[in-house]
């Protein structure tokens, strides 16, 4: 899909078949979503065609299917996809370090391009090697959220890749220096 504005042309990947697509729409809440407790009459679901999401007990749940306030597990480096499947302008969806969302959530300030709320069939990019490790664990906590509505998303967790650790991450530079010295 190709959308064209004002002279700008952004290709958006394709929630069927591009990896790393994550699709989100408004539904009626209901027990199976993390924050229900807190009463919101209507919550954000997600799903992917090659993602694992997971439920509120932390169970993966099957590929395609729509999981309310499904947490999503992140890694390191690679580029993720957030489209819309017709969200209410009411309720806009934002990445955001603020776990309950509401009024007062903003854009997440690493990796998030365009940086907005979006709505409709609007799609917005998350690349992860952006996020900062200010762990110990190098395990960041962000969420998606409503930018209006508190408690209608869930948590993503951005973890480093499998094998990684910080020293790996880190390039040592030795520096060897040799004389030679002729004599005739």
């Amino acid at each position: 899909t190709t959308t064209t504005t004002a002279a700008t042309t952004t290709t958006l990947a394709d929630p069927n078949t591009d990896p790393h697509v994550f699709v989100v729409q408004v539904i009626a809440a209901d027990s199976r979503h993390p924050f229900s407790f807190l009463g919101a009459p209507q919550v954000f679901a997600i799903r992917s065609q090659t993602e694992p999401i997971y439920n509120a007990t932390y169970a993966v749940q099957p590929q395609g299917e729509w999981v309310p306030g499904g947490l999503l597990r992140l890694t390191r480096g690679v580029t993720y996809y957030f489209q819309g499947d017709n969200l209410p302008a009411n309720f806009p969806l934002v990445i955001t370090s603020d776990a309950m969302g509401g009024s007062q959530s903003t854009v997440y300030p690493y990796g998030v391009s365009p940086a907005i709320a979006i709505t409709g069939n609007m799609q917005v990019a998350f690349d992860t090697s952006n996020v900062p490790r200010d762990t110990p664990s190098h395990v960041e906590q962000i969420y998606y959220q409503s930018a209006t509505e508190f408690g209608m998303g869930s948590q993503i967790t951005v973890v480093d890749p499998v094998g990684t650790t910080t020293s790996a991450m880190t390039t040592a530079t030795t520096t060897t220096s040799t004389t030679t010295t002729t004599t005739t």
